[in-house]
């Protein structure tokens, strides 16, 4: 449901590598794309799903902790 419209019609894939931080509580936060292939197709829904990322929170000696630069690349295609 998150595929591009004009994507579907025109079954096109890519691939969209992101980085983003998480906070104290495990949300990824400031999200950025890396790079994308094809540039611009899939960069919108890439970045709006980034702030539904849910991990549990790093902890450092027991001490929730929030990190930097995590990557996730995200593949998209058509189930065929």
């Amino acid at each position: 449901e998150d595929y591009p419209g004009d994507m579907v019609y025109t079954a096109i894939t890519g691939i969209t590598p992101s980085e983003f931080d998480l906070d104290l509580n495990g949300a990824a936060i400031n999200g950025r794309l890396l790079v994308s292939d094809p540039p611009y197709a899939f960069d919108e829904v890439t970045l709006n799903g980034i702030s539904t990322i849910r991990y549990d929170p790093p902890r450092r000696n027991g001490k929730l902790e929030a990190c930097r630069g995590r990557m996730q690349s995200v593949r998209w295609q058509l189930p065929y």
